[in-house]
């Protein structure tokens, strides 16, 4: 029986000790330090762990000069600190990662703020000049999970011109989990900023937040047939429209999610896309080219949260009767949009402005909507919904419809058209909603920036919202991180008044009514 227990003790004291050997080695993980002015990628890892002697480029970069890195192995949770204010050409594009952290060691490509070339800080810059052929990344994965972007400016991936096609994604992910794109500027010029998808496997934990995305056509986060990805979050990202940079003729978007193949979709009604939160989101600048929504489902979504957005443009030409908000093809589940603001007040027109604040298109008979606390100005059609969900919370919102192009709707079931809020209320929706001038600070003049969508302090959308359905677990603030309520109640739309602010009422939009 002795004999027993010493061999019992012998063996968990050999796995205690490879338990620690395991934490030891997570702990080996380096930091290394990449600068393409100074670097030598000859030098050694270890020498790369030290800012004075970095590394020119990142393992899965082309080296500079075409020398060979020094010996490199990598551990779970390294990290790789670009040297801000510096630029790395196409010659070392693109950035293909090939390896994977774990759970609480995340490998990490990212900035020190200290670290700097120049006066001031800037971000590091990884400019592929169009030179990369089409349909090419900057920075691309497979299958590589527990992996952060963080704080990088990543642009020109698009080749405009003679045999060139717009295509190439600044930030390409085919499959993997827990990644997290965070704090970079990406101006690819082309058609995509950000793609993933789940690239045959099922996978979980997508988080792409306070980005600056100009010069692209959307951002895409999808679930191909037969895979889910769960758990995306994308949030207070700050959005431009392409303007006249080079699409080659692709479909132009804010976010494109669910299901690449909406024929796929249609086909098996199941959803590739779960438990989206989206929110915190501003959406501004020049949408002419023909872009279809700002945040667009392709379809097979299930539990959608859309929250504390701004939706809107600012180009005078308009925007080829975009939607804002486009719920897709047999999306199930939740449907929850809360206080979002949705302007078209830049080109109040129907086929020219935004047609339609929020549509949805063959919805699964298991859909819940609740749509509450959302402002819209100047767009024909605020709430568009095909028949078919299991039910309807349509509530408390602000309309500020534009009769310009013979529209001018509050709200459509089906083919059923409510254009006043007393036709709402007969059918059981916005038995609190209103109508009115919400009077924004600022409203758009066709110049990228001109819009401010905060409130008057005498605002119809001021304090008017005693109750709601919104998920408190997920916001009790507004976009900018203001508490709700400031006053008595919260207020609708994505900004919560502050005391304090313009006291200058904007001038009226032309060509809007109000019922």
């Amino acid at each position: 029986m002795n004999f027993e227990k010493t061999k019992v003790k012998i063996i968990f004291f050999i796995l205690f000790c490879l338990g620690l050997l395991g934490v030891a080695k997570s702990s080996w993980a380096g930091t290394f330090h990449i600068d393409y002015a100074t670097g030598d990628d000859a030098r050694s890892a270890l020498q790369a762990q030290n800012k004075n002697t970095p590394w020119a480029t990142a393992p899965g970069m082309l080296t500079k000069g075409g020398v060979t890195r020094g010996a490199y192995v990598h551990t779970a949770g390294d990290q790789f600190i670009f040297r801000g204010g510096v630029t790395w050409p196409a010659s070392t594009l693109p950035l293909t990662i090939s390896a994977s952290g774990i759970s609480g060691h995340v490998d990490s490509y990212t900035v020190d703020q200290t670290w700097y070339s120049g006066d001031s800080w800037s971000k590091p810059i990884l400019d592929a000049e169009g030179a990369l052929g089409n349909s090419a990344n900057i920075i691309i994965t497979y299958n590589r999970s527990y992996i952060l972007i963080n704080g990088l400016q990543i642009q020109n991936i698009g080749n405009a011109g003679p045999g060139k096609d717009g295509s190439g994604t600044a930030i390409a992910f085919l499959g993997g989990s827990h990644i997290e794109i965070s704090n970079c500027s990406i101006y690819p010029n082309s058609i995509e900023a950000f793609g993933y998808s789940t690239n045959n496997t099922n996978t979980s934990d997508i988080s792409f937040h306070n980005n600056n995305i100009a010069k692209a056509g959307r951002f895409v986060i999808y679930g191909d047939t037969g895979y889910v990805v769960d758990d995306v979050r994308v949030y207070n990202n700050r959005i431009a429209g392409m303007a006249d940079c080079y699409s080659g003729g692709y479909h132009t978007d804010g976010l494109m999610i669910g299901n690449p193949l909406g024929a796929e979709c249609s086909s098996t009604k199941k959803p590739t896309v779960t438990n989206v939160r989206f929110y915190g989101n501003y959406f501004y600048g020049d949408w002419h080219q023909g872009a279809t929504a700002q945040y667009y489902s392709n379809g097979c979504v299930g539990n959608t949260y859309i929250y504390n957005n701004v939706f809107s443009f600012e180009d005078s030409a308009g925007s080829a009767g975009m939607i804002f908000v486009r719920l897709g093809y047999y999306d199930s589940g939740i449907a929850a949009i809360y206080n979002n603001t949705l302007s078209s007040d830049a080109h109040p027109e129907k086929d020219v402005g935004a047609n339609i604040g929020i549509a949805s298109a063959y919805p699964q008979g298991d859909v819940v909507y609740t749509i509450e606390g959302n402002l819209f100005s100047g767009v024909a059609i605020d709430i568009a919904l095909d028949t078919g969900f299991s039910s309807a919370t349509i509530d408390y919102n602000l309309h500020n419809p534009t009769s310009v192009g013979g529209y001018g709707d509050v709200l459509w079931i089906g083919s059923t058209q409510y254009n006043t809020l007393s036709a709402c209320r007969a059918a059981g929706y916005e038995l609190q909603g209103k109508t009115g001038d919400p009077k924004f600070a600022a409203i758009p003049n066709g110049i990228t920036g001109s819009g401010n969508f905060r409130l008057h302090p005498d605002s119809p959308a001021k304090d008017a919202l005693p109750t709601i359905a919104a998920p408190t677990q997920f916001f009790t603030t507004d976009i900018l991180g203001v508490s709700r309520p400031q006053g008595s109640a919260w207020d609708i739309g994505a900004y919560e008044y502050v005391p304090g602010g313009d006291t200058t009422p904007p001038a009226a939009p032309t060509g809007l009514a109000v019922n």
